[in-house]
């Protein structure tokens, strides 16, 4: 740097010193100059400046910092550039470019700076991404690691975050997916699979926490028929099996001990109860109570202008005799003896003409008989529902042809209900 600079004096004294006209060849000697005494260091402190630290550096034009034994503009060890450009190392100069985040700020996004290329991007590691994505290709992208894990809710499940309460590929656990195969609906609620039915002939028979495996039974054995739950047998079923249709849905096929009298053309049996298809004349009348093995046992047969027999709802209806060779049907057992019985005879008894009215009473004092009368132009019948004393008529009916007076029955007449 002196020999420079001496230098450099030498030429600008040799142009102020030295003249030549045209034309004129001079002697070399006419253009010796004298070279005055230069104090080389004062001539080159513009142009560099020894330091050993940054402190001796401090005034300088050339700048600030000392780097190799000079002071320079600027330093990456405290890069002080202005915001957009970062320092050189190389040359000591600023240039464009981010040196840190903050430089990123209002470029559009949440963008962090690559020191590598002093570009603004989306991210250079996991660490500038939220929680629950990880960085890829310089930009935040779904995801989660060892590292940097998914947000409070979530759990990092193979890279990638996942609900466990209510994802159905993690339920309950990473990789506890809920069954597709036999399942249909498959769902994840409180870590638990749900399922909103099951494919043809596969049922949910163990569907504990977290019923991963869904429809997992084969239903076409009698262990497990259509759904859950075996065609066994005992009780009235003798034998059990279980059919399977082409198409849709096996089901339990049982043999019963089922009545297989003449009251009924066929039987059927689900298992616990007997059904019938009854002959005609026949009805089931208990064929809800029990399991039904006694066929169709109440008779039908029996009609009158009181109506059909039928059922009641402890069992058959009970046929009762009108005392004149005629029936009537109700669910009062035999020998029930009152005005609405007495009535009920007096409409089965087709055959005797009159109006049937109550409160017709025979003899007097404490041997009183009371009974509904069915009386005609020509004829009365009488039906004693009540008698005291030694009036023993109760249950007896009288019926008078030979004109029509209306008298009490006694117990040589006919007997009724």
């Amino acid at each position: 740097m002196k020999r420079f600079a001496a230098c450099l004096y030498l030429v600008i004294a040799g142009c102020a010193s030295v003249s030549m006209s045209p034309g004129t060849i001079h002697d070399p000697s006419d253009a010796a100059v004298e070279l005055p005494d230069l104090d080389v260091d004062a001539a080159s402190s513009d142009l560099a400046q020894p330091c050993s630290a940054d402190v001796d550096c401090a005034g300088s034009s050339l700048g600030k910092f000392c780097a190799a034994a000079a002071c320079v503009t600027c330093v990456s060890r405290a890069d002080d550039c202005a915001i957009g450009r970062y320092c050189v190392n190389a040359s000591h100069s600023c240039e464009l470019g981010c040196k840190g985040s903050s430089d990123c700020a209002g470029t559009g996004g949440a963008l962090t700076c690559d020191t590598g290329t002093h570009q603004c991007v989306g991210c250079v590691a996991d660490s500038d991404c939220q929680a629950g994505t990880v960085c890829q290709g310089q930009a935040c992208v779904p995801g989660c690691n060892a590292a940097h894990a998914c947000d409070t809710k979530r759990s990092c499940c193979s890279g990638q975050c996942a609900d466990l309460q209510a994802d159905a590929a993690h339920c309950g656990a990473c990789s506890n997916a809920c069954d597709t195969v036999h399942s249909v609906g498959a769902g994840c609620a409180g870590g638990s699979c749900t399922y909103t039915g099951c494919s043809d002939r596969y049922a949910d028979c163990s569907a504990a926490a977290s019923d991963t495996d869904g429809c997992e039974t084969s239903a076409t054995t009698t262990a497990h028929c259509g759904t859950c739950g075996a065609c066994t047998t005992g009780g009235i079923v003798t034998t059990a099996s279980c059919v399977v249709p082409q198409t849709g849905n096996p089901g339990c096929a049982y043999t019963c001990s089922c009545s297989t009298g003449a009251d009924s053309t066929a039987s059927t049996c689900d298992g616990q109860r007997c059904s019938y298809t009854c002959a005609v004349g026949r009805a089931d009348c208990n064929g809800s109570a029990g399991s039904d093995t006694d066929g169709c046992e109440c008779p039908t047969a029996a009609s009158t202008a009181q109506g059909t027999a039928g059922c009641c709802p402890s069992g058959c209806q009970t046929t009762h005799a009108d005392g004149f060779g005629d029936a009537f049907f109700d669910c009062a057992q035999s020998g029930t003896y009152n005005a609405t019985e007495a009535f009920a005879a007096a409409a089965a008894a087709v055959n005797i003409a009159g109006t049937a009215s109550d409160g017709w009473h025979c003899g007097s004092g404490t041997s009183v008989g009371t009974g509904v009368c069915k009386q005609g132009a020509t004829s009365c019948a009488c039906w004693i529902y009540s008698s005291t004393g030694t009036i023993a008529a109760t249950g007896h009916a009288r019926y008078n042809t030979t004109s029509n007076g209306c008298f009490c029955a006694g117990a040589v007449d006919p007997a009724w209900n």
